[in-house]
């Protein structure tokens, strides 16, 4: 029933993630969440949630407007961590407060991605409305493009750079 259950959960991430394409407006709640919540329920919404370890949780409140769309965005940040690292490697993610409202950073233990293929994403993530969704689509690149379109909707801001490990850093920081 668990795995049931989880399948089930992924599924209505790619709905939501096909219906955003479509130019449907994201999930939406009225109820704060904390931002503990926000990244407990992204990680259960991967596959592979048991290899994602918070390292050092910080709460505050996340609007229930944004929530919903937050956890779906970190989500598929955590997706892309996990698939893409190591099978016994942990994905690991640091909260903490910043000036600026809020950093999320989610570590993998992957192969580094190409400086080439970074500037692209970067480029998707900082300004999507530049980028045409269906070449995102088409190659299996979908989430990414799914979070660049929540950081444009919401306001928030990611970005994806090396880290210390040698593979890959997503970076997001929400106001």
């Amino acid at each position: 029933l668990f795995k049931l259950d989880h399948a089930v959960t992924r599924l209505r991430r790619l709905a939501e993630s096909l219906t955003l394409a479509g130019g449907a407006p994201p999930r939406r709640s009225n109820n704060t969440m904390l931002l503990s919540h926000v990244i407990g329920h992204a990680t259960s919404e991967i596959e592979q949630y048991s290899r994602v370890k918070l390292v050092s949780p910080v709460d505050g409140l996340i609007d229930g407007r944004a929530a919903p769309a937050l956890v779906h965005a970190v989500a598929e940040l955590l997706d892309n961590a996990a698939n893409f690292s190591k099978p016994p490697t942990q994905v690991l993610v640091r909260v903490e407060k910043v000036e600026s409202g809020v950093l999320i950073q989610i570590d993998d233990r992957g192969k580094l991605m190409p400086q080439d293929t970074l500037i692209q994403l970067n480029g998707l993530l900082s300004e999507p409305s530049r980028h045409r969704a269906g070449d995102y689509l088409r190659d299996g690149r979908m989430g990414i493009w799914v979070v660049a379109e929540y950081a444009r909707v919401l306001g928030f801001s990611v970005r994806l750079q090396a880290n210390f490990y040698g593979g890959n850093q997503a970076e997001v920081r929400v106001p």
